[in-house]
């Protein structure tokens, strides 16, 4: 079975293709890297689990009843007494989608001592996203657990989904973060401009002890690169309806 720790949210994606401040309808979605991948793994009928914190609010219950409508283990989803369900505004006006994200919200307050454990008695992989790493305390309860599943010998994937405006002025401490959770995991996702501004910024991949290192290149498809030998695959010919996934 397959665990991911991180973020379920609220996508509201604007319908008009204007600057945020000009638009007046959004749809609401369901959202979260770590929540639609393990929506995507369970469509294709591998039983999949989420570890992520939402509010006790309608939002919260939404995504978890969502989550349960696609056969994802909900088990793992804790609820937060302060913090609400996470939001994000998303601007289509672009080629690329641009993102409106807040902090306090309640995946960035997932603790360690709110994850039941017995999951690793389950997983054969745990999954891990990068925006939890960017807000304490998420992002030590997102390495702790990628240590304890390593310790166990369990396979760990990371994606860095590296979203600049919740690391503005924290740009060590990003690099710093990164290199982190790049030493947790033996699969990691890459976007192509993730990859390049990680090596400008000096983390070499081959520095780490990892297996697989996926590059998604959007419309050009994407690379896997394994012990110095490079794949690329070529994109699905589609009519893209909106990039934000």
């Amino acid at each position: 079975m397959i665990f991911a720790v991180g973020e379920v949210l609220i996508d509201f994606i604007a319908i008009e293709k204007a600057d945020l401040k000009d638009v007046k309808t959004f749809e609401k979605h369901p959202g979260g890297a770590p929540a639609n991948m393990v929506v995507g793994l369970t469509r294709l009928n591998v039983p999949s689990g989420l570890i992520s914190k939402v509010g006790r609010d309608d939002f919260g219950e939404f995504l978890v009843e969502r989550l349960r409508e696609e056969g994802v283990d909900t088990r793992y989803v804790v609820y937060d007494d302060e913090r609400n369900t996470g939001v994000v505004f998303v601007q289509l006006k672009q080629a690329e989608p641009s993102f409106l994200l807040y902090d306090q919200v309640a995946y960035f307050n997932l603790r360690i001592d709110e994850v039941d454990k017995s999951f690793l008695e389950e997983a054969d992989l745990l999954h891990f996203g990068g925006v939890l790493l960017a807000r304490e305390p998420s992002r030590s309860t997102s390495l702790e657990l990628a240590r304890m599943a390593r310790s166990r010998k369990l396979p760990r994937s990371f994606d860095a989904n590296i979203r600049p405006n919740l690391w503005r002025g924290r740009f060590d401490e990003l690099i710093r973060c990164m290199e982190d959770a790049l030493g947790c995991a033996d699969i990691v996702k890459l976007g192509r401009g993730e990859k390049r501004f990680l090596e400008e910024n000096g983390v070499d991949l081959e520095d780490f002890d990892i297996r697989l290192v996926a590059v998604t290149k959007g419309g050009e498809g994407s690379e896997l690169i394994h012990g110095g030998t490079s794949v690329s695959v070529p994109a699905y010919r589609v009519e893209a309806i909106d990039p934000t996934g």
